[in-house]
C-alpha cells in the first residue's frame, strides 16, 4: 500500500475532486459580490478548463505537513485529471463513473467506482448537478462562500471558497475532521472543453492494478 496516502487518500481525492472545477475565468464578472452569486455564476457558465494548482496542508497548530503542485484538466458533469508533478508524480483520473489514482513510483494503479461515491462528496456541487445541497449550511458573504456539511462527509466538516476582486475563485480550503485545512490556490487557468475520451485512463504496461470500492 502507498503509505504517504494511506491515511488520507480519501481526503486528498475529495479536495482534488472540489478544486478541479472551481477557477474558470468568467467572461464578466457576477454582478453581485457576494460569494454564493459568484459560485452560481461559475456553476452556470463552467463547461471545462484546464490550469495549474498549489496544495498546502496544515495541523491544528498551523503546522504545515505537506505541500504540492501539479495541473488539473475537468469536464463537467464528473470528468478530471488531477495531477500532481512536485514532490512526486501521482494522477488521479475519473470520467464520471470510474476513478483511477496512478502512483508511478510504487508503479500501481487503485481503481473505483465513483457515481454514486461522487454525488455524496462536496466534489457534487461543481460536479455533479451544480446544485449546493438542500441540506448543507450556507454562509454567504463579501467574496467568500462558506459550506457546511450536515456531517463530515468524506471527513471534510468544512468548505470555503474565496473569489478575488474580479469575481473569479481565488482559494479553496478544506477542514476535515482530524483538525486539518488543506489549501488549494489557483495561479494558472485556462477556460476549455476537453473531449469526454481524454479521460478515458489506460493503465501502463507493467503496473499493478487494485480494485478497491469507493
Amino acid at each position: 500500500m502507498n503509505t504517504r496516502f494511506s491515511s488520507s487518500r480519501r481526503t486528498l481525492l475529495i479536495a482534488a475532486a472540489a478544486a478541479i472545477a472551481l477557477p474558470v475565468r468568467m467572461a464578466a464578472a457576477a454582478p453581485a459580490s457576494d460569494g454564493r452569486a459568484l459560485l452560481e455564476a461559475f456553476l452556470a457558465r463552467a463547461k471545462g478548463g484546464e490550469g495549474t494548482f498549489r496544495q498546502q496542508t496544515r495541523d491544528r497548530n498551523g503546522n504545515v505537513t505537506g505541500s504540492a503542485e501539479g495541473r488539473f484538466v475537468f469536464l463537467r458533469p464528473g470528468a478530471f485529471d488531477w495531477s500532481y508533478t512536485k514532490p512526486y508524480s501521482q494522477q488521479i483520473v475519473s470520467d464520471g463513473k470510474t476513478l483511477w489514482i496512478y502512483d508511478e513510483d510504487l508503479m500501481q494503479v487503485t481503481v473505483r467506482p465513483i457515481g454514486e461515491g461522487l454525488d455524496a462528496t462536496p466534489a457534487a456541487v461543481l460536479f455533479g448537478s451544480g446544485r449546493i445541497p438542500e441540506d448543507w449550511g450556507v454562509e454567504s458573504a463579501e467574496r467568500v462562500l462558506t459550506l457546511t456539511p450536515p456531517e463530515a462527509v468524506g471527513g471534510f466538516e468544512r468548505i470555503v471558497i474565496r473569489f478575488s476582486a474580479e469575481g473569479v475563485p481565488a482559494t479553496l480550503e478544506l477542514s476535515d475532521s482530524f483538525g486539518q485545512t488543506t489549501t488549494v490556490e489557483f495561479p494558472g487557468f485556462a477556460a476549455a472543453v476537453p473531449p469526454a475520451d481524454r479521460f478515458a485512463f489506460k493503465v501502463p504496461e507493467g503496473v499493478d492494478v487494485v480494485e478497491a470500492s469507493f
